[in-house]
């Protein structure tokens, strides 16, 4: 089954909860600055431990028998990072993360068909800094180079995360149009439904879905807390309806705490499994969602509470 048939036909389909987080706040790993935790690819020590990590969350997805888009640890290898780091190309560095972590899911032999690589590409700067972000024909033209190295790799999908402006997301939505492949576009939203550089998330998407050659299958919102997100998805409801029908899943923070305050702590802030999993079976319930999964402070704990949760 294709990722899109899995996606349509599906009342249910899990993400994995926070890598990189949990990676970064590792005292014992050492990441290069420029591609973070795609350096435990490399690195003998830490590559088990990251092979651990998502072995928790597939391991969820197998014992409730739910789907699960697996997201590669490529957010930040891009073609400005990667030569900036030790480890090679950019194509060869996208395709070696991608083989890891196939290498991983194999372990699930029973459920390996319904686990799917999500090739993940991140914007060029400052995930919260939406001044960073390039001009669309830019964007365009820089994350092509990633793009291609993930669909030969072999991913199922492409997911850009993390996107605070639209331009950037424009652009990326362009790269990932070209392939014969779905893919996935996820902003960090406000309380007031708008993109960190201040666009409305309705004409965000209106945009995209007009321009691009192919549109995205679906769209999410991902690294902020469930309470902002069901604010800012309850705002574009009353005023554009048909956008929130795009939105078709979240990957909520597990600590209310704003972005300014979580970046550079050296410890994981985070809540609870039982808060996060009744949040997030609200915000189903409100806006009829069914891509689910956590972004920083959540783990296994958290992932399992979903999973529980939405198949009890």
């Amino acid at each position: 089954m294709t990722f899109r048939e899995a996606f349509e036909s599906t009342s249910v389909l899990l993400v994995n909860g926070g890598v990189m987080a949990q990676i970064m706040a590792r005292p014992d790993i050492e990441l290069d600055p420029h591609v973070l935790h795609t350096t435990a690819v490399y690195d003998e020590r830490a590559r088990p431990i990251l092979a651990d990590v998502y072995a928790s969350y597939a391991d969820v997805a197998v014992r409730y028998r739910l789907p699960m888009m697996c997201s590669t640890p490529t957010l930040r290898a891009n073609a400005e990072r990667v030569p900036q780091s030790p480890y090679g190309d950019t194509r060869s560095v996208n395709r070696n993360c991608v083989e890891f972590l196939d290498e991983t899911l194999d372990r699930f032999a029973d459920w390996r068909e319904h686990l799917y690589l999500a090739g993940s590409v991140g914007p060029k700067g400052d995930t919260y800094r939406p001044e960073t972000a390039l001009p669309t024909e830019e964007a365009a033209r820089f994350h092509v180079e990633q793009t291609e190295a993930l669909v030969e790799a072999g991913v199922d999908l492409l997911v850009a995360y993390t996107l605070p402006a639209f331009v950037e997301a424009a652009g990326m939505a362009k790269a990932f149009a070209a392939t014969d492949i779905p893919y996935v576009l996820s902003f960090v939203l406000d309380r007031e439904g708008r993109l960190l550089d201040g666009t409305l998330l309705e004409t965000a998407i209106d945009a995209i879905d007009d321009s691009a050659e192919q549109a995205p299958l679906f769209y999410l919102t991902n690294c902020s807390h469930s309470l902002a997100i069901r604010a800012g998805l309850a705002r574009v409801g009353r005023d554009a309806p048909h956008a929130l029908k795009r939105i078709a899943g979240v990957r909520p923070n597990a600590s209310p705490k704003s972005h300014a305050e979580l970046e550079g702590l050296d410890h994981i802030e985070t809540e609870s499994p039982e808060d996060f999993a009744s949040a997030m079976v609200t915000l189903r319930g409100e806006f009829d969602l069914k891509v689910l999964g956590g972004c920083c402070g959540t783990d296994e704990g958290h992932l399992e509470k979903l999973a529980k949760s939405i198949s009890g």
